[in-house]
């Protein structure tokens, strides 16, 4: 919402991408979930509810892209045909490039958190509702967006109002110090839609080769859009170097 203000979006394009953005991410949940339950044993409703939500910024912010490129003046010709003649109502299908990277790094998360802490996730969430604070911890410390969890907001919102120092005074402590520390994933939107909106270049182009123009085209575009600028803007992003783009893309299967 916030990178969508900022880059000039108005307030009426933000709520129909939204609404789509809910609407495809609705449609589109069930398949997602059945594969993820066969990959292996996650299968609780709260983990469903994060797929949920991942998909749904991830078609957000993909769209948001797509938006601030077909009004960038700088996109002639057939980059004109490629972003102008999207119809967004039907790219979010299930294997879609946004659908399958966005289900591939949420299946990549779950793996990397089993190997981090010797267990899958479900087993953790069934812990934290129990009120368990290492496991509550542990999940905020992996992803701070658990704190938005009903089960984990309705305990600490308890034992902040009936607050008993002795009680209480450890558990809302940790849970500070995991909020603090830094999350254990990446933030989700700094990977896929970028890795889209390359894929969906590269569909029309061939984009093989160091020194390809389309190549260099494609990433000036994406600097003059602020594509790459993050919390960490002011250090400089890596992918503001060609090199390290190419090395990125070729990493990610689309070169």
């Amino acid at each position: 919402m916030e990178t969508a203000t900022l880059r000039g979006i108005d307030e009426a394009t933000i709520v129909r991408l939204e609404n789509l953005a809910e609407t495809t991410a609705l449609q589109l949940l069930p398949a997602l979930w059945k594969r993820l339950q066969s990959d292996g044993p996650n299968s609780s409703p709260e983990l469903r509810g994060l797929l949920g939500q991942r998909l749904r910024d991830e078609i957000f912010d993909f769209y948001v892209c797509i938006e601030v490129i077909k009004e960038n003046p700088k996109v002639q010709g057939a980059d004109i045909d490629l972003f102008q003649g999207l119809d967004l109502s039907v790219v979010p299908q299930v294997e879609a490039p946004i659908v399958r990277r966005a289900y591939e790094i949420f299946a990549r998360q779950l793996e990397q958190y089993r190997k981090k802490y010797k267990e899958e996730i479900s087993q953790t969430i069934l812990r934290a509702k129990e009120g368990q604070l290492r496991a509550v911890c542990r999940l905020l410390e992996w992803d701070k967006t658990w704190i938005e969890a009903d089960f984990i907001h309705t305990e600490i919102s308890a034992r902040g109002r009936r607050y008993r120092p002795d009680e209480d005074d450890r558990f809302l402590v940790e849970v500070g110090r995991a909020l603090g520390k830094k999350p254990g994933i990446k933030k989700y939107t700094e990977v896929s839609a970028l890795l889209v909106l390359c894929e969906l270049y590269a569909s029309r182009y061939d984009l093989s080769g160091h020194n390809n123009k389309h190549l260099r085209r494609l990433h000036n575009l994406l600097i003059e859009d602020s594509a790459f600028d993050s919390a960490d803007a002011e250090e400089g992003h890596p992918l503001y170097e060609y090199k390290y783009f190419v090395r990125y893309l070729k990493r990610h299967n689309i070169l």
